[in-house]
Parts: C-alpha cells; structure tokens; sequence
C-alpha cells in the first residue's frame, strides 16, 4: 500500500496529523495538481514540500527551505509519502510522536509539469521532475532531481535530521526566469498561508491572523469565535431591523444601502453556488456571475453580500438591476461581499463582524466583479 509507511509511524491516537483515506489511482497520466509546503520545527526546522501525485502528497523535506534564488539549490530528502488528507494540516504534533513539533502551511497552489516530463508517476521513480509553480509564495519554473540514495560525508549537514529515514537526497532548483528572486529565503516569509499564523502562535495555540497589507491599528483579526466545522450547504442569512431614525452607537457599524439583490456565495473547490436570500438558486438571476470562483483565495467559503447594477455616473441602480436579471455576461453588474461566514475549516458565525469583514477583505482577489462592501463605525445625525 503506499501510504503503509506513514501509517507504520504515527499513533493517530495520539497525534492530531490525519489518517489516511484510500488513495485513487487516475488512469491518465499525472501532469499536475495542487501542491503544499509545511514549515515543521520538529529536531531540527525544515520545510516539507508534496506534490499531488497520484492520489497522494509525494514529499520530500526541504532543510532550508525553497528559494526563488535560481543560483541556489536546496537539497531535498525523499522522505514516505503523505495522504491527501494532510494538504492542509497545521497543528503540534505531541512530544514522543514521530515529528513531534508545530506545523504551519507555508505555502500552497498548483504544479504543472513541464516538458520533457509526461507523467510524474514515472519522472519521480525516474529521478527527475520539471514543473511550474503556481503559489501564494512560490512561482515559476522548478526542477527537482535526485542525485544519491544516501547521505555522503561534506553534505548539507542539516540533511542528518532526516538521517533516520535512509531517505534519497534530491536537489530542489528554482530556473532562471522572470520570478527569478537573488537573495530570496523561506525564512523572510514565515507565516501561513492557510492562518496568517507563524510557528509560534500554532505553538501557544494562537487563533489570530494577521493582515499583512493592513495598517498595524487593523491588522490583527481576533478568530477566538471560530468553530472547526464542515461547511454547510447554506447559512440563514442574518436579516436588517428597520430604525425610524438615525443614531450613532460604537457597539455599532454602518454599511452601505445598496439598492441591490441579496446574494449568498457558496465556494467550493473552485465551483461557485449562488444563493438569493430565501435561500434558491441565484444562478436563475445572474449566470455564472461569480464563476470560476477567482476572486477568493479560499478553497472553501461561505460569502454574503450584494448584486448591484452600475449606472454611467457610477451609481447603483435597482431598475437597471431589473432589466439585467438572468442575462449570461451582461456588463455592468458587480457583487458587493460585506460578509464572511464560513472559511476553510471554520465557522464564523460567533466572530465579531469587524474581524470577519476584515478577514473577508484579506482573501478577495482584485476582480472587475467584485468590490469588498465597506462599512463606518460613527456616523454624526
């Protein structure tokens, strides 16, 4: 079985790492998929990298880490492969267990291999993979090669943490072209892209993100709220109370009128299912107005917001949304996402609002359909 050697050293009684399902074995051959890079502080800090191959994660343990520096190479141990359900694990694995340390999701995307490469089943047994990456960190051109079945006296003295493991040495090499980086290390871009979370806070069992790209004031999202959960097929949308005037209130936010049409999107896998509010198929509305699902950075997600229709000043205008309704790929149409409910792995319901919307507006991608929905926290009568 091929996943029998992972099985053979965890206890899964003890340790949070998943057990494996039953691997499917594509007839086609395997030119690509997805692809993750776990940053592990086990015995020793290494980055392990996997590609779905054949429906499993093929892993080696990258010592320092992959570089976009195409004058470095980083060698890369082969160690036993991982099923998929590991794709997107981060955690602490307990003391006393094999690879007792905190884990992150450092990275994740999509290979595609590259010419003379045909399959990757038979390239990786041959010694030799080429492919694209397609990452939150890591792009371009990559080779992985095998150079020696074991380790030899002048290596990479980091490589002796996996010494136990009789595991292949590879050579990780990112090519010469236009994401070429000199000077680039892991280590400059430690935290997860999963979490926003680094080693430490997995560590102290921290369940904040951090937003980067926000000013410092806006930055941390407390996620203290969120529940791990499957995702549900749809959330009964939370519904507006009518107020006969105006006030201000700082246990309060105020959003936008928007004169539009209340849409819920269901992210999954790639595949967007859009929801009105009494919760029916929004797709007899607006066809494929949100598909594919590229304007999120999720694989799964539960999104509330607004379809509104943009006149020439720029405005919303609900009589034009009317003529619109169920036309495929009329212009003028944008969603207006305010919520977030549901992210990869958790509910969000008991999230402040403030941190979901701050959330919501870390995982959109810039798209002409897609505006974030923006709010205030005073307004002045």
């Amino acid at each position: 079985m091929p996943l029998e050697e992972y099985r053979r050293k965890r206890d899964f009684a003890k340790t949070p790492e998943p057990p494996p399902g039953t691997p499917g074995q594509p007839a086609a051959p395997v030119r690509g998929g997805r692809y993750v890079v776990q940053r592990h502080r086990a015995t020793r800090l290494h980055y392990d990298f996997r590609l779905e191959v054949g429906g499993v994660l093929v892993s080696w343990a990258v010592p320092k880490g992959p570089t976009l520096d195409s004058a470095q190479r980083r060698m890369a141990i082969h160690v036993e492969d991982h099923p998929i359900e590991y794709f997107d694990f981060e955690g602490v694995i307990p003391s006393r267990q094999y690879g007792a340390g905190d884990v992150i999701v450092w990275d994740w995307g999509t290979w595609q291999a590259e010419a003379p490469t045909d399959d990757a089943r038979t390239a990786i047994p041959d010694g030799e993979l080429k492919f694209i990456l397609d990452g939150q960190k890591l792009k371009g051109r990559f080779t992985i090669v095998r150079t020696s079945g074991r380790r030899r006296k002048g290596d990479d003295p980091a490589a002796r943490a996996f010494e136990d493991d009789q595991g292949e040495q590879w050579l990780l090499i990112h090519k010469r072209g236009p994401d070429d980086q000199p000077g680039w290390d892991a280590e400059d871009h430690p935290q997860s892209v999963k979490t926003g979370r680094t080693n430490d806070d997995v560590q102290a069992d921290r369940d904040v993100l951090w937003n980067g790209e926000a000013p410092a004031a806006q930055a941390e999202i407390d996620l203290t709220g969120a529940v791990e959960a499957a995702m549900p097929s749809s959330i009964e949308p939370m519904l507006a109370t009518l107020a006969t005037t105006p006030f201000d209130d700082p246990d309060w936010l105020y959003e936008i009128k928007w004169d539009g049409f209340r849409v819920q999107a269901v992210i999954d896998g790639g595949k967007v299912r859009t929801l009105t509010r009494g919760l029916k198929d929004a797709e007899t509305y607006f066809p494929r107005l949100l598909s594919p699902a590229s304007w999120i950075d999720a694989r799964q997600a539960i999104v509330d917001g607004e379809v509104v229709a943009i006149d020439e000043d720029g405005r919303p205008d609900f009589s034009l949304l009317q003529t619109k309704l169920g036309q495929p790929g009329v212009g003028g149409l944008v969603y207006q996402p305010f919520d977030l409910l549901y992210l990869d792995g958790r509910l969000l319901l008991n999230v402040k609002l403030e941190d979901r919307k701050r959330l919501l507006r870390s995982v959109l991608r810039d798209h002409p359909r897609v505006r974030f929905a923006a709010h205030v926290e005073a307004v002045h009568a």
